[in-house]
C-alpha cells in the first residue's frame, strides 16, 4: 500500500515542482535561493526587448523593438523633423488624396516671363510655351467692340477700283471713267475779309461749293475770288442782263472774280464754281453756278483768269464786307 502511494504521488509532485520553477532552481512564486521572483523576471524580460523603458524621451529605437509602443511615446523629442520634407521619415502623398484646399501661386512650377502652360498631349505632362498665332481661337467679328483697324489692316485693293455696297459683302468694282472728286478742304470763314486755302495740288479741275453771308449790306457788297494770291487786273467776268429783251451780256476785267453782287435785299451768296487748275494758259475758263447779281435779272455766268500759272491758292474776300459762312474744295484728275 505504501508502494503504491509513492508510485501515484511522485510524478505529481514532480510536475508540480517543474511548473512552480523557473530555469536555475528559483520558484514563480516564492522565489529561491537565488533570490528570483516573477517580478524581477518580468522587469528583466522587458529590458531585453525594448532596452531601459525609462529613457523613452532621449533614447530612439526601431519600430520593430517597440511592439504596442507609439512613434509619438518613443521618440516625442524629434517627430516632427524626421516627417518634414527630405527627411527619414516624410510622409508622401498621392495626389488623389489631397482633396481640398488649394495650392498658393508660390506653390507652382515657374517659367520664364510671358509663358502659359499648354497641354502637351494625352498621358504626357503640361508645358510652359510661349502663345502663338495658332493658339488664338477664330473670333467673331462682334466680339470686336472697340477701337477702328488702321488703313494698313484693310484688305488690299486692285489698283483703280473702288468698293461698292451690295446690301451684303463689298464688291470691287471700275472707277467711274472720268474719276472722282477729292475732298480737299473746309474753310469756315467768321466775320471776315478774306480767307485763304492752304498749299493745293494742281488738278485738272477744281469744285468750290460754298453758302456765304455778306454783311453789312446796307451798301453794294460782294463775293469774290482770287487764285494764286494774284491781286492784278488779270480776271474776267461775263454778265448776263436779263431784265431786257432780248438778254444782253456784258464783259469786263477786274482784279478780282466776283461770284455774285448784293444789296441788302440778297443778303446770301451760294453756289458751285467749276474752273480747271493745271492748264498753266493764259486764259483758264471759270463756269460759275452762283446765287443772284444786283437784281433776279442779273447772273454772272462764267469768267477767266488771264494768267499763266497753275492754281495752288484760292483766296475768298468780301468787297465792301466781311463774309461768314463755308466754303468745301474738290480736285479731280481725270483717267
Amino acid at each position: 500500500m505504501r508502494l503504491v502511494r509513492g508510485l501515484l504521488l511522485k510524478p505529481t509532485l514532480n510536475l508540480l515542482t517543474w511548473t512552480l520553477k523557473h530555469r536555475g532552481g528559483n520558484s514563480l512564486v516564492g522565489g529561491g535561493p537565488l533570490g528570483w521572483n516573477w517580478y524581477s523576471t518580468l522587469a528583466a524580460m522587458a529590458t531585453d526587448h525594448h532596452g531601459d523603458m525609462t529613457a523613452f524621451g532621449g533614447t530612439h529605437h526601431a519600430h520593430s523593438q517597440l511592439g504596442g509602443v507609439t512613434a509619438d511615446q518613443h521618440h516625442t523629442q524629434d517627430h516632427a523633423a524626421r516627417h518634414a520634407s527630405g527627411q527619414p521619415d516624410a510622409v508622401t502623398l498621392d495626389t488623389s488624396q489631397i482633396g481640398t484646399g488649394q495650392f498658393p501661386l508660390t506653390r507652382l512650377p515657374r517659367a520664364a516671363s510671358g509663358q502659359f502652360v499648354e497641354g502637351n498631349g494625352v498621358g504626357a505632362d503640361p508645358i510652359y510655351n510661349a502663345l502663338v498665332a495658332a493658339d488664338i481661337p477664330n473670333l467673331a467679328a462682334s466680339k470686336i467692340t472697340s477701337g477702328r483697324f488702321t488703313v494698313s489692316r484693310l484688305p488690299a485693293m486692285t489698283d483703280e477700283k473702288i468698293w461698292k455696297g451690295t446690301g451684303g459683302d463689298v464688291e470691287e468694282v471700275d472707277m467711274p471713267i472720268s474719276g472722282i472728286w477729292t475732298f480737299l478742304e473746309t474753310l469756315s470763314p467768321v466775320n471776315v475779309a478774306s480767307i485763304s486755302s492752304s498749299t493745293l495740288t494742281a488738278y485738272d479741275m477744281f469744285m468750290i461749293v460754298y453758302r456765304l453771308e455778306v454783311l453789312n449790306t446796307g451798301v453794294s457788297a460782294a463775293l469774290c475770288m482770287r487764285f494764286n494770291n494774284d491781286a492784278g487786273n488779270n480776271y474776267g467776268r461775263l454778265l448776263l442782263d436779263m431784265s431786257v429783251a432780248p438778254p444782253v451780256w456784258y464783259y469786263w476785267t477786274a482784279d478780282k472774280f466776283k461770284l455774285s453782287q448784293h444789296y441788302s435785299t440778297y443778303k446770301y451768296g451760294a453756289g458751285v464754281v467749276y474752273f480747271p487748275g493745271n492748264l498753266g494758259a493764259s486764259h483758264i475758263p471759270i463756269v460759275n453756278n452762283s446765287g443772284f447779281v444786283y437784281t433776279s435779272y442779273h447772273w454772272i455766268a462764267a469768267g477767266k483768269y488771264s494768267a499763266s500759272a497753275d492754281i495752288t491758292t484760292i483766296i475768298f474776300l468780301g468787297e465792301g464786307t466781311n463774309i461768314t459762312g463755308k466754303i468745301e474744295i474738290y480736285g479731280k484728275n481725270f483717267a
